[in-house]
């Protein structure tokens, strides 16, 4: 097929009227493209049209516009084994293995999808998932296979599918294909999904139109216990984080970083990527869930990950691109969320946004970065911090600790044996250990773990001295003791209060007699 070398082909839908463009054979041109370095840039996939309908995708190109790409073999951008390492993600099996993750195609038909993913997937050694198998399957909205035409979205369903593909090898994928939101929504919840990601983002007028529509379409309470994650947009702060369904109370806001590998003992680290949306919402209602002091509508995100075109991701598409390709954008964090939680156990058919903001611990913080200047007067909003804030959220899936967190569903209590004496543990250890024991929470208050602190007894360990923080590795350095008290453990909008009701405080009485070994994991927190 023809090399296509920039966005110029689009389709006009009717239904939102917006134009939505794909790459073609068109001659490359320098405008619009957004430097990344030295012969590098990106040109936007989907740009931000006069309403409607949009995409979040950044299609990685050299200095004149020509997208890096080839059809023999990868070109760069991330592989599944570094995302896997990156979030602590399982490379087989696990608790998400056969659980469906739904991927919202919109308005247009992919007829190659199968045999693309088929192609990523044999590149990078995961297992086949094909319709013989029972793996992947493509419908419509209605769950039937009147697709609509072929033409505008493939480079963004090939992205979405991949990134599931890369983090929960053993899901199973479904594509659905189709404008109507509302009745996509009713069928991935009749088809069994636990996961549903939308990287598509719709404007349906005011922020008073997309308040409204979230409740007319179901996404401020999809029931089912389904996990619906949504892009926020890529054009920085506030993005299109006001758009259907990111700012529906019933999704998770899902914002982007800038993942790099580093020589800290996760071996990675993240900040915001400066193109994430973010936002305080003036239509939604603040679900009662969200514990964020500064806003009193929906807060936008929730979470985030890998978003950057500069540290952009592995794609391939035959249908609308030349192949290998490398890209970024919430678009690759959506998905790649909704399969992280899916292939960790928490998208299990229990799942409500809740979760999320109940167990903030089990997630990277991202505390640098912002995504522009914030106009409601709500620092958070658009610049990161310990803690909550609106680009990253919580931060980052930490597979670590979320492989041991109680999932969703699941009935609280437990009590918790602690060891004896001095030892060397980092949080994310410290955590699991306990919750291999029964233990629901443990250092329930980590908000900052980087190393560049020293904390106090306040952390919930079992000791009741200070603990020393080395990158990330906290060091108890006194005995154990009953009164050790949690609270908070640094800036920002502090996870503690969100999580101490109910939560499990060692019980000193029942101390071990051995210590655990040190421990060499990043800890509950990204530099």
């Amino acid at each position: 097929m023809a090399r296509p070398s920039s966005i110029s082909r689009c389709l006009l839908l009717a239904a939102v009227s917006v134009a939505v463009c794909a790459w073609s054979a068109a001659a490359p041109a320098a405008e619009g493209v957004h430097p990344l370095g030295p012969g590098r840039g990106y040109v936007d996939l989907c740009p931000l049209e006069n309403g409607g309908r949009r995409c979040d995708t950044k299609i990685v190109t050299d200095e004149r516009g020509v997208p890096l790409q080839s059809m023999a073999s990868p070109v760069g951008g991330y592989a599944p084994a570094d995302l896997e390492s990156a979030y602590g993600l399982p490379t087989s099996g696990g608790p998400g293995a056969g659980k469906i993750v739904a991927i919202f195609g919109g308005g247009s038909d992919y007829p190659s999808a199968e045999s693309d993913i088929g192609a990523y997937r044999a590149q990078y050694g995961l297992p086949p998932c094909t319709t013989a198998n029972g793996c992947f399957s493509k419908i419509d909205e209605h769950g039937g296979t009147n697709y609509p035409a072929a033409g505008s979205s493939e480079v963004e369903q090939a992205l979405d599918m991949e990134m599931v593909s890369a983090a929960c090898p053993a899901c199973k994928i479904m594509l659905v294909e189709g404008g109507d939101l509302d009745v996509a929504l009713q069928t991935v919840v009749s088809e069994g999904a636990v996961a549903f990601s939308f990287s598509i983002l719709y404007s349906f007028g005011s922020d008073a139109d997309n308040g409204s529509q979230c409740q007319s379409l179901g996404y401020d309470d999809p029931g089912g216990g389904l996990l619906i994650t949504a892009a926020m947009g890529d054009s920085g702060y506030p993005g299109s984080a006001r758009w259907v369904p990111a700012a529906c109370q019933g999704t998770l806001a899902i914002g982007g970083t800038t993942l790099t590998q580093a020589s800290n003992n996760r071996g990675w680290t993240e900040t915001t990527w400066s193109g994430t949306g973010s936002g305080c919402g003036t239509a939604v209602n603040k679900p009662a869930w969200q514990t964020d002091p500064g806003c009193p509508m929906r807060m936008a995100g929730d979470l985030s990950a890998v978003a950057d075109p500069a540290t952009g991701v592995s794609f391939y598409c035959t249908l609308g691109a030349g192949g290998w390709g490398v890209v970024g954008g919430t678009s690759a964090a959506t998905p790649l969320t909704a399969a992280s939680l899916t292939a960790l156990g928490i998208a299990n058919g229990h799942f409500t946004p809740a979760w999320v903001w109940q167990n903030p611990i089990d997630f990277y913080d991202v505390t640098t970065g912002d995504n522009g200047t914030c106009t409601g007067g709500i620092s958070y909003e658009c610049a990161a911090g310990p803690g909550y804030d609106g680009p990253t959220g919580w931060g980052t899936p930490n597979g670590n600790l979320l492989a041991t967190a109680i999932p969703p569903g699941s009935p609280a209590g437990g009590s918790c044996a602690t060891p004896s004496g001095s030892y060397g543990q980092s949080c994310s250890s410290c955590v699991a250990g306990m919750r291999t024991t029964g233990c629901t929470l443990v250092c329930q208050s980590c908000t900052k773990i980087d190393g560049s602190q020293s904390l106090g007894p306040t952390l919930g360990l079992p000791c009741s001295g200070d603990v020393s923080n080395e990158d990330g590795v906290l060091t108890c350095n006194a005995a154990p003791d009953a009164g050790a008290t949690t609270g908070t453990g640094g800036g920002g909008v502090d996870a503690g209060g969100a999580r101490d009701a109910g939560a499990a405080i060692p019980d000193a009485s029942r101390a071990d007699a051995t210590s655990p070994p040190p421990a060499s994991d990043g800890g509950a927190t990204a530099d």
